[in-house]
């Protein structure tokens, strides 16, 4: 049996949450009494505010991704410059010392 996303619970709770105010006086007797109807309301609550700030985290990740990419980017760029300027300005014998292993 598969889980159902996070949409389908919270919109089939959310669902059930008015069925069950509208119901409260036959449910009552079974338990699902005005304290469990807000408890359960609470949970629906604190549920999307939890996705909203795991959204807003992944908008964050994926922001500093983006940067961490280019700052990567930049960093090959110099790297491969510097290799250019070495290898056209000393000895072979020296390129190691750059970290140069290329023979050419």
């Amino acid at each position: 049996m598969s889980k159902n996303s996070y949409a389908e619970v919270v919109s089939n709770s959310k669902l059930k949450a008015g069925a069950v105010r509208a119901h409260q006086a036959e449910l009552t007797a079974r338990g699902l009494d005005e304290a469990y109807s807000t408890a359960f309301e609470a949970g629906i609550s604190d549920t999307e505010s939890k996705n909203t700030q795991q959204e807003a985290k992944k908008a964050e990740l994926k922001a500093a991704t983006t940067a961490v990419l280019e700052a990567l980017d930049t960093l090959r760029a110099k790297n491969s410059e510097i290799d250019k300027l070495v290898k056209l300005t000393l000895p072979k014998d020296t390129w190691v010392e750059f970290g140069i292993t290329a023979k050419r």
